[in-house]
């Protein structure tokens, strides 16, 4: 089975304090592993580093295969926090939906909100929910990740029907990941792909969100998402220009 995390005499210091002191973890893909201990035992710094968000002093730690920074970037990691912000003028489903669009291979929303619990919920008002329907909310949002199959190097990526498409040089692999996410609309996630593209044509003629809202039945909240969304899988730096590259990749 492959290994999903795996860290190795990972150490950590703040100062004179030993958060980590050569850590050794395997953790299979599939396998649940709680970490307990006291406070301070280093728990947060581990699965800090797990995570990305800090560099071991020493030792080595990859998230399939990989380092986690990479894997993050790849959108193969979701974390559940213990207290994380949410939109409240939003609709459940509308919030799914849209942090589907932010990976390159997400899971059917369908699918995560029913794990999650949360599909009789879609057309509330996340602001309106209990703070244990958030929390379950925020488990769905963390379970957007799917990985693809690993597949041989030479054998080149699997497209729609099994068929096989060119492999792409290693150097502009990232550029590959962005540049599907919009065009990719029979895809997993498909309708919020579209909802996303139609909220960037609105945006052409330089609607305000008010008036891109009202005219797609939308609340602010969800346009400025999808809007962020395409902005960031774009590298663009305003909606101005997003919509200009979208454009010159005929993904509008």
């Amino acid at each position: 089975m492959e290994i999903a995390l795996e860290l190795k005499a990972v150490s950590k210091r703040y100062g004179t304090t030993i958060a980590l002191d050569g850590v050794d973890l395997d953790v299979a893909q599939g396998q649940t592993v709680a970490v307990l201990g006291p406070n301070g035992a280093g728990k947060t710094t581990m699965l800090s580093i797990a995570l990305g968000l800090l560099s071991p002093g020493e030792g080595t730690a990859r998230v399939f295969g990989r380092p986690p920074t990479e894997a993050l970037q790849r959108g193969e990691v979701g974390a559940l926090l213990q207290d994380a912000g949410l939109l409240d003028d939003v609709r459940v489903a509308e919030l799914v939906t849209a942090v589907a669009g932010m990976y390159p291979h997400p899971m059917p929303v369908e699918r995560v909100m029913r794990a999650a619990g949360v599909q009789d919920l879609e057309g509330r008002r996340v602001g309106r929910l209990s703070g244990g329907q958030q929390q379950r909310v925020r488990f769905a949002l963390a379970t957007r990740p799917r990985r693809r199959p690993a597949r041989h190097r030479d054998a080149g990526p699997v497209g729609p029907g099994g068929r096989r498409t060119s492999a792409r040089p290693k150097g502009d692999h990232r550029d590959h990941v962005r540049q599907a996410r919009l065009p990719q609309q029979g895809a997993g996630g498909g309708r919020g792909r579209e909802r996303e593209a139609e909220v960037l044509r609105a945006a052409s003629d330089g609607s305000t969100v008010a008036d891109i809202a009202g005219r797609l039945f939308l609340t602010d909240g969800t346009v400025r998402n999808y809007l962020s969304s395409a902005i960031g899988k774009t590298g663009a730096r305003n909606r101005a220009e997003a919509v200009r590259v979208a454009e010159s990749r005929g993904w509008l």
